[in-house]
């Protein structure tokens, strides 16, 4: 019995010696695996909200990461260093782009590897408040009032408004950040389509069959020239000068190569009273270009993606998408010419005419064909429908509804144009390291031209409006368009791309205004001297 008892003393001894041995030892060795659940500073708020992020229980000095839902090089946020006494650590994280609603942020132990998260709910960007509202209305109102203005500079002094337009925009944009630029590129693209439809149905109802066949040929030359060789030119000069990726600045090359807008070609050349050969010349150019221009770039960016090259492929595309535009925009111009002969009579045909001319082009794109050049079509036949009628031997009279629509898709024309050089400005990033860049394209640009004028209006009636023809070298919605595209694309070099284009729409605008401010003092006062001559003829005969 007394040994029992005493065997059972020894075991009560060796167990608390035990545990004072292990109670010492955990007092020295510094607990792991603790980390806290991590506290946020604020737990909702919008994309861009800065945040502290802090917590404990980790190894004195050690280190923890923060990511932003799951664990990876590509969503870390942050790092930081654990006070050396307590364990404790502090860190500010930004919010980064993310959908509304609820996101994970992770804490890592850099050390173990054990995660602890907290629960982020990215709120929605404020919106605009009745404050707001009236900002934008006014700027927006001003805008219009400035557009409005413009014409009379044109028609005064041969000025692109435009220039102005996009001056706007940038102090707007990148000047006051009154519209953030992120939340215009996702949907200036689609806006700068249907821009560019409208002004070339309102273009194609302005034209002359007869000057649009008399001309026609010397058309695709010149078109056919300025572009190919300028988009050679200009996609070696950033390959050699500016060190671009070959593609890349190929990709360049195609968005701005011997295109000419009709935005504001048309209406220029209108104001300035050219002869109408001239007008049709360039109205065609401009139509057809932005046809080559965008069919040239959605090649290059084909290669781009798929990282294959395919040259008889691209010709092959090029020839269907311009029989396929002009047979589509055929058939359903003749068809549209009927139904409004039908229906001429009731409201709305003039907004019915704009959703035609959409289902024009989306129906002429997805049968392979060049939307565009459809549209176009479209818009040249409705404004010569007469043919229609010697043609198909009809009786088609629409001639009260054809002058209302002229007038209707006039102003429609000018409104899209005036918000979207404004938008342009919008989305440019102020970088003078590229305005050399910039000038030097348009210089190259200039002078290709002047050759492929050369070209084309060779040992014709058109030779006499060689300078005319080459100063109108404003570009416009198809580049900045393009220029665009190239972000949704992916191309690393989209937002200089973005920047460069802008300077060169810039820069050829400004060598239109200046010619035709040129051109029209001339004119004026050439008819000035006329009528000085007459006046001392007939001085001279009866004085």
């Amino acid at each position: 019995m007394n040994t029992f008892k005493s065997k059972n003393k020894l075991l009560i001894v060796a167990v608390t010696i035990t545990l004072l041995f292990v109670s010492i030892a955990l007092s020295v060795v510094p607990v792991t695996n603790a980390l806290n659940t991590p506290s946020l500073s604020s737990d909702t708020g919008p994309v861009g909200d800065i945040i502290t992020v802090s917590g404990g229980g980790i190894s004195a000095g050690g280190s923890v990461s923060v990511y932003w839902n799951n664990v990876s090089n590509a969503t870390k946020l942050a790092s930081a260093t654990a006070s050396e006494t307590s364990g404790t650590y502090s860190v500010n994280i930004t919010i980064p782009e993310s959908n509304t609603g609820m996101h994970n942020i992770i804490v890592s132990d850099d050390t173990d590897g054990v995660n602890a998260v907290a629960v982020f709910t990215v709120a929605p960007k404020s919106t605009s408040t009745s404050v707001d509202a009236i900002v934008i209305f006014s700027v927006v109102a001003g805008i219009i009032v400035v557009g409005f203005a413009g014409e009379f500079l044109i028609k005064k002094a041969g000025i692109p408004i435009f220039i102005f337009l996009i001056l706007a925009g940038i102090v707007l944009g990148p000047g006051l950040n009154i519209f953030p630029r992120e939340s215009l590129l996702s949907t200036l693209a689609i806006f700068a389509t249907l821009t560019l439809l409208m002004v070339l149905f309102h273009a194609g109802l302005g034209l002359k069959t007869q000057s649009v066949l008399a001309i026609g040929g010397r058309v695709f030359i010149q078109t056919i020239i300025y572009t190919l060789v300028s988009t050679v030119l200009l996609g070696l000069l950033g390959f050699f000068v500016l060190k671009w990726e070959f593609l890349q600045s190929f990709i360049f090359a195609a968005i701005i190569g011997g295109e000419i807008t009709a935005a504001v070609i048309v209406p220029l050349s209108s104001s300035m009273k050219l002869k109408e050969k001239t007008v049709a010349f360039l109205t065609m150019e401009s139509a057809i270009s932005s046809v080559f221009s965008v069919v040239i770039f959605a090649t290059l960016i084909n290669i781009y993606i798929t990282g294959e090259s395919n040259f008889l492929s691209a010709i092959s595309g090029i020839a269907m998408q311009f029989s396929v535009g002009i047979v589509v925009g055929l058939i359903l111009s003749i068809a549209w010419v009927y139904i409004l002969h039908r229906f001429q009579k009731h409201k709305f045909t003039h907004v019915l005419t704009i959703g035609f001319i959409l289902a024009t082009y989306s129906i002429t794109t997805n049968l392979g064909g060049n939307g565009i050049l459809a549209v176009l079509v479209f818009g040249i036949i409705f404004g010569n429908y007469h043919l229609v009628n010697k043609v198909l031997k009809t009786k088609i009279n629409i001639d009260k509804l054809q002058q209302q629509l002229i007038v209707f898709y006039e102003e429609i024309a000018f409104l899209l144009e005036t918000l979207f050089f404004v938008s342009l400005g919008l989305i440019f990033v102020i970088e003078p390291s590229l305005l050399l860049a910039g000038i030097m394209f348009t210089v190259v640009l200039l002078m290709t031209r002047f050759g492929a004028v050369g070209v084309s209006t060779f040992k014709s009636d058109l030779a006499k409006e060689k300078n005319i023809i080459t100063f109108m070298c404003a570009l416009g919605l198809t580049p900045a368009t393009l220029a665009i595209l190239t972000v949704s694309y992916g191309i690393p070099l989209a937002d200089t791309i973005v920047n460069v284009v802008t300077y060169v729409i810039i820069f050829t605008n400004i060598v239109t205004a200046v010619w035709s401010t040129y051109y029209l003092r001339k004119k004026k006062q050439a008819k000035k001297e006329l009528i000085e001559q007459k006046e001392i003829l007939v001085e001279n005969k009866f004085g």
